[in-house]
């Protein structure tokens, strides 16, 4: 799947895509990019619904995992 976040600013958007990665199986964000003539900016992250796998303190854990 693929999810495009739009935000009023870099980390607005940013901050939301490394939420959403802490929660499910996603990797991301992109850098986020501004459409011309279209107010804030947009990130996209790519993955699955499944929840992801997390250690103890909830921080993201296997291969997928980024951070």
């Amino acid at each position: 799947m693929s999810i495009t976040i739009h935000g009023a600013d870099d980390a607005t958007a940013t901050t939301m895509a490394e939420a959403l990665s802490r929660c499910h199986t996603i990797i991301g964000p992109s850098r986020p990019y501004r459409i011309p003539g279209e107010p804030g900016v947009r990130v996209h992250v790519y993955g699955h619904t499944d929840p992801a796998d997390v250690d103890e303190e909830g921080a993201p854990t296997g291969s997928w995992a980024l951070h």
